[in-house]
Order: structure tokens, then sequence, then C-alpha cells
């Protein structure tokens, strides 16, 4: 999405002296503010990948792909996303405020599904350089509460032209441990097993750019 916004001041001062002409005007300086707000594009890539992971019940041999079926419902992690509104003077980048964040979400399908462990953490990038994090998240699996979503929140304010421009990436880093009784038997390449009931998974966001000079 872009959105456009401009601004001017003009002061026009006119003197007339015992009837003698005066120059009729002096023009003041005309500042012009632009802004764009633009939002981070979808990786498809990641969201065709959560299909592929399987796990099994280690006491009965069941094979589930926990991604769809129970006991885990669906869980996805391809939501990272964010939203920069930059602001121009005079057509030059004078600030910008990144709010970003990443989602990881275990749907479930029948009372008691619940992972045993979940966390996460959200990144913002520049020119492939960590920038700023949001808060690190987390929950855990007992008898009153489940454990089936959490939220890395972030903002990040910039003030300058060479400073902010690039071009800007969110990151997520979400974990997933299994009920009890469950182990992870393959997994999607954005994901490492930690151990037989935990993956280490990320996502990121497509790339924006932030230009030095405004571009309308």
């Amino acid at each position: 999405m872009l959105t456009k916004k401009r601004g001017a001041v003009a002061a026009i001062v006119a003197i007339v002296l015992l009837g003698v002409g005066v120059p009729t005007a002096a023009y003041a300086d005309d500042d012009e503010t632009d802004q764009l707000v633009i939002s981070f594009p979808v990786d498809e890539a990641f969201e065709e990948e959560l299909g592929t992971a399987t796990a099994q019940n280690t006491s009965t041999g069941e094979m589930i792909t926990p991604f769809y079926d129970p006991p885990l419902g669906g869980c996805d992690w391809s939501d990272t996303s964010g939203t920069i509104t930059a602001n121009y003077l005079s057509g030059v980048l004078s600030d910008l405020t990144a709010n970003y964040q990443g989602k990881t979400t275990c749907l479930t399908t029948a009372a008691g599904q619940s992972m045993e462990h979940m966390s996460t953490v959200v990144n913002l990038y520049k020119n492939n350089t960590n920038m700023d994090s949001g808060n690190v998240d987390d929950c855990n699996y007992n008898t009153v509460n489940s454990c089936t979503l959490v939220l890395s929140v972030g903002i990040h304010n910039c003030i300058g032209d060479l400073l902010c421009e690039g071009i800007y990436q969110v990151g997520q880093f979400p974990t997933m441990t299994l009920p009890d009784g469950w182990t992870w038997t393959s997994w999607p390449s954005s994901c490492t097993n930690l151990g037989t009931d935990t993956l280490a998974c990320y996502s990121y966001s497509g790339t924006m750019v932030i230009p030095l000079v405004y571009p309308g």
C-alpha cells in the first residue's frame, strides 16, 4: 500500500507606503513532505514447506502429519510480517518506523491437544544486518493451560537519511516441542531437529526497499 501526503507553506506580504509601489510578495521556504507506507510481502516458499514434517507416536507407531492432523491440529509459522512508514522532507528520507511481528500458531481439532512447549522471537533486518528484535514469547503445557500460540512483536524507529535507507526484511525463529509420547521423524528444510521431540525453525518475509529519495 502506498499513501502520499503533501504540505506547503507560503507567506505573502504586501506593503504599500505613501503610494509608492513596493514588491508585493516575499515567498517563504517551501518544505514538502511525503510518506510511504509499505507492507512486507509474504514469502510463499515457507508456507509450502509446512506439510513436509511428520511425527510418530512412540507407543503405537502411529504416523501423522502434525501440521494438518491431530493431536496437534495444524501448525503455521509463516506469519512473519510488518509495515514500514517512511517520511520524506523535500524529497529526501528523514525518518521511518517499522512495526513487525512473528506468530506461530498450532490449531487444535479436539480437546486436550497441545504442544508441550513453544517459543518464538522476531528480528528486523536491514541489508542483511539485524537491526532490532521483538520480545521473546513462549508457552508451556500444563493441566490448566494449553500451549498453541506464541507471538513476538517489535517496533523500530530510525532517524536520518543514509542511516535509514536500505533493504528490509523480517525473520521469525520459533521452536516447537511435541507432547509426551511423540517424536519428529521428518521436518522442512527451514527446521533443525534439536532432539527427538523439538524443532527449531525459521521463516522470513519477502524484502522491501526503502529508498533515499521519494519515488513519487
